[in-house]
């Protein structure tokens, strides 16, 4: 007999494109976690019925809620599915808009700000998106970096924030945009996710179908790895020993695990830095499509799961420096805010929240 250790665990999933039903041949994808808690959830109901020596009759089964979450160290790429599923939409195009012969520039104008010489050049690249730009050399590369696309005149002229700090155009193919964004949208997806223990006596499967990602959740703080969870809630679970006809097993991402000091690359408030450099102790962020389970009888587990209302909070510790956060709380302010979390290597997310307001401020 062998009994199944943690260390040994393993957990795939692959998206469903029918809600529920695992697709045939499937390529299951390993998930990188630290620790999980899914779980059917089953309910039992003792039975009531009444015996001259005292004893219960049964215990029975009465209904089933497949749900739980999965905790994570943050890496570029390796969760971008499942982040299109808790957003309900797909990521846009994947820039790579590389200049020819100097036809990028940015322009010292406060509005369309970058511009081509070439028609059509900027019709992937959306309102409200962040892009890099790169191959710019003037002043040590002082019109390099990130911007957040505000206005799009039309597809040779867009305006972004902050402002290009001076007018470039690079030559040959020097200049070049990236990016890719991601929207909040209202269109559900499922996934079945597979948890195999791999050195039971044998080797057994937990599979959960049709689990919708209910959310999930980032926290970053002083001195430590960049983490989050994913939170999910389903149709269906099952154990068996066997495997999926014409299964494949594709192995996790390889990208580094980010930190929560030097991958935390700005805050950002209103278009400006939130703070002085460091004055953030820690930060949090949670989103929640607030899904309920839909029950019928006839069915263990549940007959559908739907989404409600998107919820988005976010929670920070900052060194107290002036009254001007506490005057956004008291008068009610709406306010953007983002921030970006970029490794090494240069791969990287901007969380944006274009329009916010304090809920609570409380100094200590």
């Amino acid at each position: 007999m062998s009994f199944a250790t943690a260390n040994r665990a393993a957990l795939y999933s692959v998206k469903e494109t029918v809600w529920g039903t695992t697709p045939a041949t499937p390529t299951l994808k390993e998930v990188r976690y630290t620790g999980e808690g899914l779980d059917e959830s089953l309910s039992f109901e003792k039975s009531k019925e009444i015996r001259a020596d005292r004893m219960v009759s049964d215990t029975i089964l009465v209904d089933s809620s497949p749900a739980g979450s999965f905790n994570f160290e943050l890496s570029a790429t390796t969760f971008d599915d499942y982040l299109e599923s808790a957003l309900m939409s797909t990521w846009g195009a994947q820039l790579a808009i590389v200049g020819v012969a100097g036809d990028i520039s940015t322009v010292a104008a406060a509005s369309d700000n970058l511009s081509s010489s070439l028609a059509g050049k900027f019709t992937n690249i959306l309102v409200g998106q962040w892009i890099r730009l790169s191959g710019f050399t003037t002043n040590s590369g002082e019109n390099n970096g990130y911007y957040r696309v505000t206005a799009k005149t039309s597809n040779q002229l867009i305006t972004v924030v902050p402002q290009p700090p001076s007018a470039e155009t690079p030559a040959g193919a020097a200049a070049e945009i990236d990016g890719s964004m991601l929207r909040n949208g209202v269109t559900e997806t499922s996934w079945t996710f597979v948890k195999i223990l791999n050195d039971a006596t044998a080797v057994t499967r937990h599979i959960f179908r049709g689990l919708r990602i209910k959310g999930f959740s980032l926290e970053m703080s002083t001195g430590a790895i960049l983490t989050g969870a994913f939170n999910v809630v389903g149709k269906s679970g099952e154990w068996s020993t066997g495997t999926f006809a014409g299964e494949t097993l594709s192995p996790a991402t390889t990208t580094e695990v980010m930190n929560s000091v030097t991958n935390i690359q700005n805050v950002i408030q209103d278009g400006a830095a939130l703070g002085a450099p460091g004055s953030i102790m820690t930060l949090s962020m949670e989103l929640d499509n607030q899904h309920r389970e839909q029950k019928g009888i006839g069915v263990l587990g549940n007959v559908g799961v739907v989404a409600g209302q998107l919820m988005v909070n976010c929670t920070a510790q900052q060194y107290f420096e002036s009254k001007a956060q506490a005057d956004k709380f008291k008068a009610a302010t709406a306010f953007s805010f983002s921030f970006r979390m970029q490794d090494a290597a240069g791969n990287g997310y901007i969380i944006t929240l274009p329009r916010c307001k304090y809920e609570s401020f409380v100094t200590n």
